[in-house]
């Protein structure tokens, strides 16, 4: 987990089919931010962690104090600029876009779990600008 917490917004978010979360944030130094999505007991439904060092994004989930399988892709993030990111949830995957562009579909290894989502947490070397929940 990251120790710098620059926000962290709690609160009941239903997650249904086609919800949309957007966060707009910009890279503050070299290193890495999360965006995660949890629930109740502290489990991650979904862990959104790009690396700037590395180039790639870790995606992955967390049931039971358990990691999941991490999934690694390309990262289009560079330092100190402004990017927004978009999650549209469906009933078992995760769709992301960044800056409107199709980033990946994060299909959830344990079905049903976005469905217990309860707050979003932003960590790490980023500011957020502003979250909307449609």
């Amino acid at each position: 987990m990251l120790s710098a917490v620059q926000c962290c917004t709690t609160g009941s978010i239903p997650f249904r089919q086609s919800n949309t979360i957007r966060a707009t944030n910009c890279g503050q130094a070299p290193g890495k931010f999360a965006i995660d999505f949890r629930d109740t007991n502290r489990d991650l439904m979904l862990h959104f962690n790009p690396r700037f060092k590395h180039g790639y994004i870790a995606i992955n989930a967390f049931k039971n104090n358990v990691w999941q399988r991490e999934k690694r892709i390309p990262s289009p993030f560079e330092y100190e600029k402004v990017y927004t990111v978009d999650f549209v949830f469906k009933e078992n995957s995760a769709i992301m876009y960044v800056n409107g562009q199709f980033l990946y579909e994060y299909v959830q290894r344990l079905p049903g779990l976005f469905k217990k989502a309860s707050s979003v947490g932003c960590y790490g070397d980023l500011d957020i600008h502003s979250v909307h929940i449609a």
